[in-house]
């Protein structure tokens, strides 16, 4: 059975509990935390996540913020955290993720394909509908921000290298030229979301 909570965050952010769509929590700084525990897919201690949200801040303000944004999550959120003394996780097998579905696809492609696992690899990847937390932004915290934007560029590449991989798979069996393959012909021509450009 599929875990309840779903979410996606190729594109920008959205949360399904049993497929319908679940409102954003209004906490920007909750909503971080929530999603940096599911990437991550570990316990962190307290101090250390005060500290990536409210870096500029008392290690003791931080903490005091950080149990007011546990207290406030949305129970559909709050009750899949895991809290110790010293500790916050997420329950393990809680939820879904499409950025763990993406790695777990680009693993799968580095060895031998058949033509039923490159269709299914392709199907996969067409969830990298956008980068990764997509217009996300929390300004006053420069550490979550690093760390999104290190990921946006890692996932980029790994969603480019499944691609390539899926290219040369074509190139080699010429799949794409069969009319009843499942791989789509513009497998072979996908290329990476460009970055904005920048004012000079």
């Amino acid at each position: 059975m599929l875990p309840p909570l779903t979410i996606q965050l190729f594109g920008g952010v959205h949360l399904f509990y049993n497929d319908a769509p679940l409102p954003i929590p209004k906490s920007r700084k909750g909503l971080a935390l929530f999603l940096y525990l599911a990437c991550t897919q570990r316990a962190h201690t307290r101090e250390a996540l005060a500290d990536l949200l409210w870096d500029t801040t008392s290690i003791k303000q931080s903490l005091s913020n950080l149990r007011t944004v546990l207290s406030r999550l949305p129970a559909a959120l709050r009750d899949l955290i895991v809290l110790t003394g010293e500790s916050v996780a997420i329950k393990p097998g809680a939820l879904q993720v499409d950025v763990w579905a993406l790695e777990q696809t680009v693993d799968r492609l580095a060895q031998p394909l058949s033509a039923p696992v490159a269709a299914q690899a392709r199907r996969s990847l067409q969830n990298y509908r956008g980068d990764f937390l997509a217009g996300f932004q929390l300004n006053d915290a420069p550490r979550f921000e690093e760390w999104m934007l290190i990921e946006r560029e890692r996932l980029r590449m790994r969603a480019l290298a499944g691609y390539q991989r899926l290219t040369d798979y074509c190139l080699e069996t010429g799949a794409y030229r069969e009319q009843d393959s499942r791989l789509p012909p513009n497998c072979c021509a996908w290329t990476p979301p460009m970055k904005p450009a920048t004012a000079t």
